[in-house]
């Protein structure tokens, strides 16, 4: 969820896609995405960091799809 809400960010500072940072964001997404197309967020407290929550699931996959969306070059007719 961390690294979508800094792709975002960086993003939106004006970072060029071409900045190593984006590069490695846009790999890290890319690699983790799960084979059903969301990504796995893990429980943050110590009892928790082995399961899989749900809900932040939804979270992380919408944070990665916004970071990503802002790395699409725009295109204008």
């Amino acid at each position: 969820m961390a690294t979508g809400q800094a792709l975002y960010a960086l993003k939106k500072v004006g970072l060029s896609n071409d900045d190593p940072s984006i590069q490695k964001a846009i790999h890290y997404l890319t690699s983790t995405q799960t084979e059903e197309g969301s990504w796995s967020v893990h429980g943050t407290k110590a009892k928790k960091k082995e399961n899989i929550e749900e809900t932040a699931v939804y979270w992380g996959t919408a944070w990665t799809t916004i970071g990503l969306l802002e790395t699409l070059e725009n295109s204008k007719p």
